[in-house]
């Protein structure tokens, strides 16, 4: 029996595969031979002077590790890297690898922002490494990843569906739109070059459609690999790239920029710099309304992950449940007993004012007494403030904040109004709590 594996198939050893085999056909006529105990997935233990001790665990940089899995390999491997929350796909035997540590080791020079980006498109987003970079770097940017290469945008699926903040794209950025494929000749170490094909597998769409296929009016960074796209300059005039306000291109091979790109980015227009494996044009800003602050989030269950504690809330029935990513019904105790609290530290940096729609759904509850108190590390009182909400009513509750920068610890509550008054029906709920 052959021991190749098809591709949908684990790599699961020929020791193992012959124990299920046996295991699952008891009564095959075998040689009377002792079996042996089942074989094991988990990997051998590692040589003494790498297992440490309890007290001192051994830590290993993440690129030796893929240097190690890396070597004499084909095929998909995991690999965990800090400060990512969850681990990262590569193919062995391509040049992932490769591309993999010069994203991490390189994007935040290549491609610093002076300003905060609100919408990124990444074109030419290859295995997704720079696009989940940009996205930890920049946690309140949303940023579509487009490949074209199907083997590619694959693994590009892989390592960016779980990340919230990254759209993945298996298409070709064109003007005009049509069909392509990837030819057998290459543009480098496995890149086939990219072709227009009239039964081409791969879809050219241009920048027009996908704006509106994510639903967006426009986008902050453009950051584009000219041999992933087709044409995209070709059309100076386009709102999309007149309002970006930063064009990365990375440099092709030969050091020249398509003449299109220079007549849509003049001098005049854009500011040119050359930074790294780019070329940038910042767009000459031109004064004019500032955008309004964005919302810091005190709940987000698609964010980050942060420490929340319950105080005083009923398990049974059910005092506290989440209303999509960022609200919650904080159901408040009855008259006399002490508030429902739900408490956590953010980092503030100076918000100006808290804000909240506060609920009480039910139109037979009694009044609801919504509470908001903040202290500094050190303990210290910051601020606190309560509104009363009647039953059925919905109000979008305002507050300004003292300055503060730095940690602090939130308290928001809520509690019977009526401290004689029973908590039936009072569905207390707090929408979208934050700072601004």
């Amino acid at each position: 029996m052959s021991e190749t594996q098809t591709p949908w198939q684990a790599p699961l050893p020929a020791e193992l595969r012959r124990f299920m085999a046996r295991s699952l056909v008891p009564d095959m006529i075998l040689p009377d031979i002792a079996e042996a105990a089942p074989p094991t997935l988990m990997p051998p233990a590692p040589p003494a002077a790498e297992r440490g001790t309890a007290d001192e665990p051994v830590t290993r940089d993440w690129w030796v590790v893929l240097a190690e899995r890396e070597a004499g390999q084909i095929g998909l491997q995991l690999i965990d890297i800090p400060g990512f929350a969850y681990p990262l796909w590569f193919r062995a035997g391509t040049e992932d690898a490769l591309l993999l540590r010069h994203a991490l080791a390189r994007t935040a020079e290549d491609l610093h922002f002076p300003f905060v980006p609100r919408r990124i498109l990444d074109i030419g987003a290859k295995a997704g490494y720079r696009s989940l970079e940009l996205a930890r770097l920049n946690p309140d940017t949303l940023i579509c990843a487009i490949e074209g290469d199907p083997h590619t945008a694959r693994l590009l699926a892989l390592n960016t569906l779980p990340n919230r903040q990254i759209t993945p794209m298996p298409c070709v950025l064109a003007h005009p739109e049509g069909r392509f494929a990837y030819e057998a000749r290459h543009n480098g170490p496995g890149r086939p070059m990219l072709q227009r094909a009239a039964q081409g597998h791969v879809a050219g769409v241009s920048l027009a459609t996908l704006c509106g296929r994510l639903g967006w009016d426009r986008f902050d960074v453009l950051i584009v690999d000219p041999a992933c796209c087709f044409g995209l300059f070709d059309d100076p005039a386009a709102p999309f790239l007149t309002s970006t306000r930063l064009i990365a291109v990375k440099l092709p091979p030969e050091g020249e920029l398509d003449a299109a790109l220079s007549a849509c980015c003049p001098e005049a227009t854009h500011v040119h710099r050359i930074s790294g494996d780019y070329t940038l044009f910042f767009r000459r800003e031109v004064a004019g309304a500032l955008p309004a602050p964005r919302k810091q989030m005190l709940v987000d269950a698609g964010g980050r992950s942060q420490v929340m504690r319950l105080h005083d809330v009923s398990p049974e029935p059910w005092g506290f449940f989440m209303i999509g990513d960022s609200g919650f019904r904080l159901h408040p105790n009855s008259g006399g007993a002490p508030d429902a609290v739900l408490a956590g530290e953010v980092s503030l940096a100076g918000p100006r004012q808290f804000s909240s729609v506060v609920r009480v759904g039910h139109q037979d509850a009694g009044p609801v007494r919504f509470k908001i108190a903040m202290e500094s590390a050190a303990g210290e009182p910051i601020f606190e403030a309560d509104i009363v909400v009647g039953g059925g009513q919905a109000q979008n509750w305002v507050v300004d904040l003292p300055l503060h920068f730095g940690p602090a610890m939130v308290r928001l509550a809520t509690a019977m109004a009526n401290p004689e008054q029973g908590n039936g029906m009072a569905w207390a709920e707090w929408l979208d709590p934050g700072f601004t």
